[in-house]
This record gives structure tokens, C-alpha cells and sequence, in this order.
């Protein structure tokens, strides 16, 4: 038994929304490639913009999270969520987020922000994904 599964049978259709950003910084935290893939739309579309610097395309987003996300420790702490549904099949979340990283190179650092991200619900995995995902940055130390 894991403790992080990719399926939670129990939420409720919001929740299964806010899973989606869950599995992600969860995964990134607990180093587990499996939770962070199941959480983002694997296509040329996605992207993500943390302060002014863009990730776009499934490859692409991949490679820089192996490179220069997984090897840094970090936790997230994600708070106040809301979600808004446009359809059966897509929704948006915002989030505030507080972000620590620990870098053996650089140190420590902290980032605060609040998170702006466009869902997909991908009915083959019967999951909430990521399309687009915004950190509006507010500070950093």
C-alpha cells in the first residue's frame, strides 16, 4: 500500500480538481515520477509559467522536471483553493502556495505565490490533469 496513490475513489468532483495540483507538488516533493505524470495533460498545449519563465510541451516540461525539479528538495504548501467549472470536462483552480527548496548548490530558498491553472478531466484515466499552470510570484527571499 502506498500512502500516495494516483486514484482516491472518495472525492467528491471538486476535490478530484484539487487533486490534480495535490499530485503534483506531491510528487515532486516525494520524488515520484508516477504522481507528477498522472497530474499534468501529456501533450504539445501544456505549459507552465513559474514568475516569468515558461515550460511548454509535455517532452519539454518533463525533461526540465527531471533536470532541475527533482533533484532539489522541496516541500509546497498549498492553500486556499478554489474552483470554478466551465464544463463536465474543464475547470480552473487558484491556490496560494508557499514553496521551500534546498539546493546543494544554492541553498536554501523560499517562494510565495498564488497559483492560477487551467483542468482537463481526461476520461481515459478518469482523472483531473493540468493544461496550463501560472505561479504568479509575490515574494522571494
Amino acid at each position: 500500500m502506498t500512502y500516495y496513490p494516483i486514484q482516491i475513489d472518495s472525492l467528491s468532483p471538486r476535490e478530484q480538481v484539487i487533486d490534480a495540483i495535490n499530485r503534483l507538488y506531491i510528487g515532486l516533493d516525494d520524488v515520484n515520477m508516477d504522481l507528477v505524470e498522472s497530474a499534468i495533460v501529456h501533450s504539445e498545449e501544456v505549459s507552465i509559467k513559474m514568475g516569468d519563465k515558461v515550460t511548454k510541451g509535455w517532452g519539454n516540461l518533463r525533461e526540465h522536471l527531471l533536470k532541475n525539479v527533482i533533484p532539489v528538495s522541496t516541500t509546497h504548501q498549498l492553500t486556499n483553493f478554489r474552483v470554478i467549472f466551465d464544463s463536465e470536462t474543464s475547470a480552473r483552480l487558484t491556490a496560494h502556495c508557499v514553496a521551500h527548496h534546498l539546493n546543494e548548490e544554492k541553498g536554501y530558498n523560499a517562494v510565495g505565490g498564488l497559483f492560477e491553472v487551467d483542468l482537463v478531466y481526461e476520461e481515459a484515466d478518469d482523472l483531473w490533469k493540468i493544461l496550463h499552470l501560472t505561479m504568479k510570484i509575490k515574494w522571494n527571499n
